[in-house]
This record gives structure tokens, C-alpha cells and sequence, in this order.
């Protein structure tokens, strides 16, 4: 049904396109799953960042980096909180992105 769509269309520029990123699916797996790797955060970073106040920024949450700054650390209750569940957000972040290392190793596997 979709090829039909190109050919009425005479554009068969989007073919073109789906062929080749079928065809370098493997390519594209790989670059994802390196990509992916590179994504993965430390708790280790993590902490020397909380000291400059700069660890919400490191772990993709703008937002609360702001809202962190703004309340001076929930003055201070928020600061002390957080040395002691950087771990687990760390994890948090952490955890999609080895779901998605795990597939990806999964098809790998299975072909």
C-alpha cells in the first residue's frame, strides 16, 4: 500500500531512504548501542557536581537544576537529601538505558 503511494506520487525519494535504513539496520543498531553507552551517568560524577550545585544538569533535569537554584538547595534540606539518594537517581536515569542496552543485545543475539 505505501509502495503504491510512491508510485502515484512519481517521489521515490522516500523508498530510497526506507531501502537504505533497512539495509544498514545492523549499522544503525550498533551506533545506537555505542550512543547509548555514552549516555549512561556515574554516581561518582554525580557527586562532584552536587558540591557546585550542578548535578540536577547532569542527569537531564533542567527544570529541577533551576528550581534547585532558585530555593538555594531547598535551603539546604534538598542539598542534604540529595548526598544521600544520588544513587538512586543515578539509577533512574541509568535504568532505561540498559533496558535498551539489554535489547539490543538481545536481537543481536538472536540473529
Amino acid at each position: 500500500m505505501i509502495f503504491l503511494n510512491f508510485i502515484r506520487l512519481g517521489d521515490f525519494s522516500d523508498l530510497i531512504f526506507f531501502i537504505r535504513f533497512v539495509v544498514n539496520l545492523k549499522t544503525r543498531i550498533m551506533q545506537n548501542k555505542y550512543y547509548l553507552q555514552s549516555l549512561i551517568k556515574k554516581t561518582s560524577t554525580a557527586h562532584i557536581l552536587w558540591i557546585v550545585g550542578l548535578h540536577y544538569l547532569y542527569l537531564g533535569k533542567g527544570g529541577l537544576q533551576i528550581l534547585y537554584w532558585i530555593t538555594f538547595g531547598g535551603f539546604g534540606v534538598w542539598a542534604i537529601v540529595d548526598i544521600f539518594t544520588m544513587s538512586s537517581k543515578v539509577d533512574n536515569v541509568n535504568n532505561p538505558i540498559f533496558q535498551d542496552l539489554k535489547l539490543i543485545d538481545h536481537q543481536q543475539s538472536s540473529k
